[in-house]
């Protein structure tokens, strides 16, 4: 996960040549958007702790955005 944190930066000011400051800005929609999905999830795995299901229908949702 800290590899992927940053390498996305890195990417972002080797290929497109963006600033480092742009590059960080780049990045906010993805980090909110973890932030919405990780909490509310989160919450819900501890309040029934179940959790299989979570990653499951995650794979899956990323599976049918791609088509």
């Amino acid at each position: 996960m800290f590899a992927f944190v940053g390498y996305p930066p890195t990417y972002l000011q080797m290929v497109y040549g963006v600033g480092a400051t742009e590059s960080g800005l780049l990045l906010v929609p993805m980090v909110v958007g973890l932030m919405a999905t990780a909490f509310p999830s989160g919450q819900l795995m501890s309040r029934t702790g179940r959790y299989k299901a979570y990653p499951i229908l995650g794979a899956a949702f990323v599976g049918l955005r791609r088509c």
